[in-house]
């Protein structure tokens, strides 16, 4: 259970990270400087892209795990799966 809460916040890194370069990206679009704010668009998809990879990661430890968990861990895990996804619909939002 360890790794997977590790590969958590690893995620929630990725995510956090991708949202501040996501409001770099509109902010320096607002200001006409096309060619930084198409840098820091490529940031925000990478950070996305690590955050995918990770999730990939996660999610087959969890299906180890839901083999042996007790119910009360699954929630857990079920519950951070709907955070994932909404961090991800918010930023995915913001480079639109």
């Amino acid at each position: 259970m360890k790794q997977l809460r590790i590969l958590i916040l690893k995620i929630d890194d990725e995510l956090e990270s991708a949202k501040d370069y996501a409001e770099r990206y509109i902010e320096l679009k607002a200001e006409g400087n096309e060619k930084h704010s198409k840098l820091y668009l490529k940031m925000a998809q990478d950070e996305i892209e690590h955050s995918k990879i990770l999730y990939d990661e996660a999610v087959a430890l969890y299906d180890q795990y839901k083999k042996i968990s007790i119910q009360a861990d699954i929630e857990i895990l079920k519950k951070e799966n709907s955070i994932y996804n909404e961090k991800i619909k918010r930023i995915n939002l913001l480079l639109s």
